[in-house]
């Protein structure tokens, strides 16, 4: 058969271990001849290790959910101005007209989001 690639996997919600469990439930096999491969897998480690490599593919796809997050969230926190840069605007800032206090409220506001 067809060899699925392991992102195709993740995303697509294959299992390795019930695909293999499903291939022995599939067999024109007696039943205790089915129940022995079963068992054979278990004591073999071979079911654990497919359940392992499931999990592993699964949490690896939330890993990378997780990356493109925290990397939306620094580019959005980058664009804000740092609190020192709106430190230094605000001191030299020497007017006192309503444009200036407008300015200074938006600096300000903008330095409290970034922390």
């Amino acid at each position: 058969g067809k060899v699925k690639s392991e992102d195709t996997d993740a995303s697509a919600g294959f299992s390795w271990q019930g695909s293999a469990a499903s291939a022995i439930a599939s067999q024109a096999w007696p039943e205790h001849v089915r129940d022995f491969v079963r068992s054979v897998l278990i004591c073999r480690g071979a079911d654990k290790a497919l359940r392992i490599r499931d999990e592993l593919l699964r949490v690896s796809k939330l890993l990378e959910t997780c990356i493109l997050n925290v990397d939306l969230a620094l580019a959005d926190v980058t664009a804000q101005p740092a609190p020192d840069d709106v430190a230094s605007q605000l001191g030299s800032s020497a007017e006192d007209d309503e444009a200036a206090a407008s300015n200074r409220k938006a600096l300000m506001s903008a330095a409290i989001q970034r922390q």
